[in-house]
């Protein structure tokens, strides 16, 4: 299995914001993610195993890149297509969202997670990203809350803004530590959808 995204099927850049290929597989994916790659937008339909991944939108999401999918009939495309593809892209214009997925995560999981965003958030610019972090289902002992208190302190000189969701489980006194210890403004959602469009508001 080829891990470019430049061996992908039609695979072109098209400008320095915009790359296009034939569906690429889930190291191609990790390539992407790599190069800096921010939103992923599917065009394809989901029920033919040649143009679709087991599970593509976890696949996308789980490396930190936002998801889009637009299924279209490539024999018969529509208008709704295109003004969906139109939006996508305006939505996106300019934005980079960095997305943490922390669902289910034992507090093992979630002690490697915050290391390597630590990592990753470290090689952006200056106020240059907004973040996104699903914490449904996680584990959240003393020692992930101690680090995600270090996490989100060295991590403030890149992030603008930052949403929350599944944090109904994590008690308020401890949220508000968070957000006390490392003097960061922390929203916090009920729905993913809610939650990146506050992201995405100027």
């Amino acid at each position: 299995m080829t891990a470019l995204l430049s061996d992908a099927r039609n695979f072109r850049q098209v400008d320095e914001r915009l790359l296009t290929a034939g569906q690429p597989n889930e190291a191609q994916l990790a390539d992407a993610a790599r190069q800096g790659v921010q939103v992923v937008v599917n065009l394809a339909l989901h029920n033919d195993p040649r143009y679709s991944l087991a599970d593509e939108a976890g696949c996308v999401r789980g490396l930190g890149m936002d998801y889009v999918h637009i299924p279209v009939q490539f024999k018969a495309p529509t208008e709704e297509n295109l003004r969906a593809f139109i939006a996508a892209m305006d939505m996106h214009k300019g934005k980079k969202i960095l997305e943490f997925d922390f669902a289910g995560a034992t507090a093992h999981h979630m002690l490697l997670l915050l290391e390597h965003i630590r990592v990753t958030v470290a090689q952006h610019g200056r106020e240059s990203l907004v973040t996104f972090a699903d914490f449904t289902g996680a584990e959240i002992d003393r020692t992930v809350a101690t680090r995600i208190k270090e996490v989100l302190t060295l991590d403030r000189p890149f992030v603008k803004k930052t949403a929350w969701l599944g944090t109904e489980s994590i008690p308020h006194a401890l949220l508000e530590s968070f957000h006390n210890f490392s003097q960061r403004e922390i929203a916090t959602f009920t729905s993913r959808e809610e939650a990146l469009d506050w992201l995405l508001e100027e």
